[in-house]
């Protein structure tokens, strides 16, 4: 038998003490997690590992120490998604990242597929942390051929701001190891966030990085996708659809479809209704029950409404998506309260938190801290006075809160696929986030492809924000800068990794001449290149701490195809999450500009049911520091009540721009809007052009 299934082993849930031998009839022994991590880690490479159903404990892989590992050439087969489930448990460390699959080795050729992981944040306890700062996620893997398919995660996040959680990772493109190449995420499920985070979630990554030698010389992916995914990121405890609710005065009567299964005094959010059409304030948000039957529970309504609500309500299913602060004041902590002041916080609208969860208040600032100040942070609620309202304890008074960009919640990002040749984004499903992505911010892309997704309750689809400067062991200086005329030449410490054409921003040099942002125009040797300045410098050499940093840049990036369905504003400040189907952000950079190639066409962008955005700052497709770019045959329907066509698709710092038949559902042009410029685009004049061209 042992030479028949050599390079197959099965584990299992025993019952009978017994350890195993690996095979389908005697399969090795999972049932703790012990068990489970010393058989799977002892399966050697170019091994299938079949889990059978059941729930798998595990204490996974810890980044940076360990754990056990997947090896090269293995594939991790369940018996099915909702069979097997492997749970990431005992997470005892504070200020680390968990995975229930993991390692930090380079592997080439690894699969796993058919099974659930249950990342698990809300059962982790570390002692003297209510809300232990850790961040779990699901897999972690890195090398070339790598597959991930098939996987459910749920319970993911973090609660430490410093540790990102990355649910599924696939590959990282870094140039001094093995190539990334020939890496796929697709048919996943990424649902079922934890209720309590306190920092950044990605929850389906390819990756890149720079050279860690203090070069900055940068890595890519080549060949990897993210396809035909299944991603809602609202948050979910125990739904159950209301059939109706009734109610007299301030009390209100709630009767679900089924059995709720809640208890007199606990907490439930309400979503969903609406009072005569508009989303209603009285009956959507947290409330605390009594009168409880099997299907019927009461709340206190916050005013006494005006109409019956309807809609498609439920309890236990809420937006992931940021609640923008209206007030914060400070008082006194008087018993049982133990810290010296109690802050009282009002949103603009619901904030969907229940007495046990945690409140994430970001983006407040005040005079000379900004906001490195106590009304930021991760606090448990101490009290609920209404569904816009709750409290929480702070160390110290920070005085006048400016509340322009203060939200509560977290940043959740979909999709990331930065760092690519030939990454391809492809026919995925996203709901109910912050950011549907591919969302990127750090390090170079050479090509991507977006197409054939599907985004619905977003704030933004597909997001580049990019325009920042290559950051790996900054900063990265150099041995000389000369010129000869306007062309600068300058030698660096360590091979730079630049090529012709790319950006480069050069600071600190005497003479203010070489300093800005430029193109390198020539690369004699790996550790000198140069650029061409604006101006010739007074004096030969430049002088000083002068250094470098390459501008992270996307070569092509054509996003079509694609169907948008965008929140309304929920900031009245523009400058802050503001709604966009297409977000392509470089900044004011020109020549060189971070975006060189850019084709955006046939997607289709709209506000989620069509519903009326009183703030008015959504747009359709934005894009800054673009040298070439089409726009064409977008439908948008953003039912704004300022940003009308031609406002609807808009664009600043840009090179060589065509706008092409982009319209309303109503046929109505959209031509494009110049913000530079402040006026519109004239599409009629793009119509000359091409009639002329064709006439020749």
């Amino acid at each position: 038998m042992a030479a028949v299934w050599q390079n197959d082993f099965w584990i299992a849930l025993r019952t009978d003490g017994e350890a195993g031998a690996g095979s389908p009839s005697n399969p090795y022994d999972g049932s703790s997690p012990t068990i489970f991590d010393n058989a799977i880690n002892s399966i050697p490479i170019n091994s299938t590992i079949h889990l059978g159903p059941g729930i798998f404990a595990t204490r996974g892989f810890r980044e940076g120490y360990g754990g056990w590992r997947p090896k090269s050439g293995q594939k991790i087969v369940g018996a099915g998604i909702d069979a097997t489930v492997i749970k990431l448990i005992e997470a005892s460390v504070p200020n680390a990242k968990y995975y229930a699959i993991g390692t930090e080795h380079d592997l080439d050729s690894f699969e796993a597929s058919d099974f659930t992981v249950d990342c698990n944040l809300p059962g982790q306890a570390i002692p003297n942390y209510t809300f232990p700062p850790i961040a779990c996620g699901a897999v972690f893997v890195q090398g070339k051929n790598i597959r991930l398919r098939r996987i459910r995660a749920i319970n993911f996040g973090t609660l430490d701001p410093t540790k990102e959680c990355f649910v599924l990772w696939a590959c990282q493109g870094t140039p001094d190891r093995t190539e990334a190449v020939n890496c796929v995420i697709e048919d996943c499920i990424i649902e079922k966030p934890s209720l309590n985070n306190y920092g950044i979630i990605t929850c389906a990554i390819l990756a890149s990085n720079e050279q860690t030698d203090g070069s900055g010389r940068p890595g890519y992916h080549r060949g990897c996708a993210i396809r035909n995914c299944f991603l809602n990121l609202e948050y979910v405890d125990n739904p159950v659809p209301i059939d109706n609710i009734s109610f007299a005065g301030l009390t209100a009567t709630v009767t679900t479809k089924f059995p709720h299964n809640r208890g007199p005094g606990e907490w439930v959010v309400i979503t969903g209704a609406l009072e005569n059409g508009a989303p209603s304030a009285n009956f959507n948000g947290s409330f605390q029950i009594s009168n409880v039957t099997a299907t019927t529970f009461q709340i206190m309504t916050p005013a006494t409404p005006a109409y019956l609500p309807t809609g498609e309500m439920q309890i236990g299913r809420y937006s992931s998506i940021l609640a923008a602060i209206q007030s914060i004041t400070v008082a006194a902590s008087v018993p049982p309260y133990i810290l010296p002041y109690t802050a009282t916080l009002t949103t603009v609208t619901s904030h969907n938190r229940v007495m046990g969860n945690n409140v994430a208040v970001n983006g407040v600032s005040v005079p000379v801290l900004g906001t490195a100040n106590d009304y930021n942070g991760s606090y448990p609620i101490i009290e609920i006075p209404s569904p816009t309202q709750l409290k929480y304890e702070i160390a110290s008074n920070p005085g006048t809160p400016n509340l322009s960009q203060a939200f509560l919640g977290v940043t959740i990002n979909a999709l990331a696929a930065d760092g690519g040749v030939g990454a391809v984004v492809e026919g995925n499903r996203v709901y109910n986030c912050l950011f549907g992505g591919p969302y990127h911010d750090s390090y170079s892309t050479k090509d991507l492809v977006v197409r054939n997704n599907y985004y619905y309750g977003v704030v933004s689809g597909p997001y580049q924000n990019m325009g920042n400067v290559g950051s790996q062991s900054p900063p990265k200086g150099g041995s000389s800068l000369t010129h000869i005329g306007l062309i600068a030449s300058f030698n660096t410490n360590l091979p730079h990794g630049l090529v012709i054409g790319q950006g480069v921003i050069i600071r600190d040099a005497d003479q203010d001449e070489y300093n800005g942002a430029f193109l390198v125009v020539s690369v004699p040797d790996p550790t000198t290149f140069t650029y061409l300045m604006n101006s010739v410098p007074t004096g030969v050499n430049a002088t000083g701490p002068f250094k470098f940093g390459a501008l992270w840049q996307v070569g092509r990036i054509v996003i079509e195809h694609n169907i948008i369905e965008l929140v309304p504003s929920f900031f009245s400040n523009p400058d802050s999450y503001y709604p966009a189907g297409v977000l392509i952000a470089g900044g004011t950079h020109v020549s060189p500009y971070v975006f060189r190639d850019m084709v955006v066409r046939r997607n289709i962008i709209r506000t989620v049911n069509n519903a009326f955005d009183s703030v008015g700052y959504s747009v359709g497709v934005t894009f800054t520091s673009c040298e070439n770019a089409i726009v064409e045959e977008n439908i948008v329907n953003l039912n704004s009540s300022t940003k009308n066509p031609p406002y609807n698709i808009a664009c600043a710092f840009i090179g060589s721009l065509k706008f092409f038949n982009n319209q309303t559902p109503g046929g109505i042009l959209i031509p494009g809007y110049n913000s530079n410029l402040q006026e519109p685009v004239n599409e009629l004049a793009t119509d000359t052009e091409l009639s002329i061209l064709q006439s020749t």
